[in-house]
């Protein structure tokens, strides 16, 4: 496996197709519902990576004033350490602080990220909840048969 990681370009027709057939098959679609409010993941920079010239992952995120935020990541096929090569390259050019949410059934991101340094910071009870007004598509029951209600906000901070 010979995995880099790079920008994902906009004006790449290739690139493109690819990352929003990965957003219909991860999120039914490219837009995210976090805590009631959707997000829009076309346009936000994106880290892509490659393995032998072909696509097999993606991580989106957005530069804010305070932190950024990590609001995507997926491999294809997963298993094979795409995801860990991604947040690697990813954190390793963060300066500020990175805020990311996962909902209360994802035990394996949980147990991800935490390897990775993130901290659970707080709790958003309700927010899946909420979040189904504005997509309604979000299922009901998640990962492990557990009922998606909530929204774990993790952060991880560079060392100073």
């Amino acid at each position: 496996m010979n995995v880099t990681v790079r920008p994902a370009r906009a004006d790449d027709a290739e690139d493109q197709q690819w990352l929003q057939a990965a957003y219909d098959a991860d999120w039914e679609g490219p837009t995210m519902a976090l805590d009631g409010r959707l997000h829009d993941l076309l346009g936000l920079p994106t880290l892509v990576a490659e393995d032998d010239g072909q696509l097999c992952g993606y991580l989106v995120y957005e530069e804010r004033a305070d932190a950024t935020e990590l609001y995507a990541m997926a491999a294809h096929p997963r298993g094979l350490g795409t995801g860990r090569r991604l947040l690697r390259a990813f954190l390793a050019q963060a300066d500020r602080p990175v805020v990311l949410v996962t909902t209360n059934d994802n035990v394996a991101a949980l147990a991800f990220y935490q390897q990775h340094g993130f901290r659970i910071t707080s709790v958003r009870t309700g927010a899946v909840d909420r979040s189904r007004t504005v997509k309604p598509e979000i299922p009901q029951v998640g990962d492990h048969g557990i009922p998606l209600h909530d929204e774990l906000v993790l952060e991880w901070r560079p060392r100073s």
